[in-house]
């Protein structure tokens, strides 16, 4: 009897250790870090947010981001020249924003910043610029200090 009964622990004991150890941990939130992406080209022209790109020819372009699951983005852009003329600092075609909230343009820093709307989509609008230097300032995830920057030069 006293064989059986040790037995019978350390079976008990045996099959409450093998239950453990097979108890998965599961994770509810993304399986990946948000991530933003910049390609070449958008849907207007060659992309001004893609990283390597900085001296440009006056004309039409595309301010495109593409934002995976749970991905932020406020893009920031800055004249760091001065622009002559009666028209402004840079135009959006307003009919086509995709994904974008243009913010009202700052006269006295010369800037604007347009916030990315829903996660998990492309963003872009079709920009003109003029002649000039412009700093282009990057926030992604909610930073609150750039998580990148360049300066582009339109001839």
């Amino acid at each position: 009897m006293k064989k059986f009964n040790i037995i019978s622990i350390i079976l008990i004991a045996l099959s409450m250790i093998l239950s453990l150890s097979s108890c998965k941990k599961t994770n509810s939130g993304p399986t990946k870090n948000p991530t933003v992406s910049y390609q070449i080209n958008g849907n207007f022209g060659q992309n001004i947010l893609d990283l390597d790109k900085t001296s440009y020819l006056t004309g039409k372009y595309s301010l495109e981001a593409s934002l995976s699951d749970g991905a932020t983005l406020k893009i920031k852009i800055t004249a760091l020249s001065p622009v002559t003329g009666i028209l402004g600092l840079w135009w959006y075609d307003s009919s086509l924003p995709i994904n974008w909230n243009i913010g009202n343009l700052d006269l006295n820093s010369n800037s604007q910043i347009l916030t990315s709307i829903e996660t998990n989509k492309t963003c872009d609008v079709a920009i003109l610029f003029p002649k000039g230097s412009f700093l282009i300032e990057y926030f992604e995830e909610n930073a609150t200090i750039p998580t990148r920057s360049k300066t582009i030069t339109l001839n």
